[in-house]
């Protein structure tokens, strides 16, 4: 496992030698995905770090990247990625907020629906970035930031979930794999791949 990573990390340096044009962000990005979609997540973090060179507010790209690390235990490496997500997608979601609030009431009636749908996928997204963010402070028994990260979490949850009855949500990653939320009376529960990831109580 060593070996191979420190070989990933050397094709990785690869790409800083020559700037990435648009076309090729592109065409690392479509690469990335065919690679997640049958598993191969090694050489889809290659093509999402390619990404990254040209295009450092990839949400897609910091996504996967933090994901990536979190699978491949380098804690640190994930938290930084993760952080660099939420920040990116909030700020995304603030300024369409403040755009879309400009408008006249008939501009506001045609994007409601585009409206609720875009702020779904920004809170699922940012909400397993949160989740990843509290299970690495939770291997680094850092209690202040596991007290913070549960209340943004839960935060988020009356943010962006109050105009809707359903208690379960679903999240495919930039890695393709899936992820859900399901909220009962008491709790909170976080399932990645079918596997229990986080519980948190109300």
């Amino acid at each position: 496992m060593k070996n191979i990573t420190i070989t990933l990390f050397l094709i990785i340096s690869l790409f800083d030698l020559h700037p990435v044009w648009a076309s090729e962000v592109s065409h690392f990005t479509k690469k990335a995905s065919e690679f997640a979609k049958i598993g191969q997540f090694d050489l889809a973090f290659i093509n999402y770090q390619a990404v990254l060179r040209d295009d450092k507010l990839s949400a897609q790209a910091l996504f996967a990247s933090g994901e990536y690390y979190f699978l491949n235990f380098f804690p640190e490496k994930s938290k930084s990625a993760f952080q660099k997500y939420i920040k990116v997608t909030t700020t995304a979601q603030s300024r369409s907020s403040a755009t879309q609030s400009i408008g006249g009431a008939h501009r506001k009636k045609m994007t409601k629906c585009r409206k609720i749908f875009a702020l779904r996928c920004n809170i699922d997204g940012k909400l397993f970035a949160l989740a990843y963010l509290l299970k690495i402070a939770r291997l680094q028994q850092n209690q202040k930031s596991i007290k913070k990260l549960e209340t943004d979490i839960l935060s988020l949850k009356r943010q962006g979930f109050v105009f809707e009855e359903k208690k379960e949500y679903q999240y495919t990653s930039p890695l393709y794999r899936k992820h859900r939320v399901i909220y009962t009376i008491d709790k909170i529960a976080i399932i990645i791949e079918d596997q229990i990831f986080e519980k948190i109580s109300f």
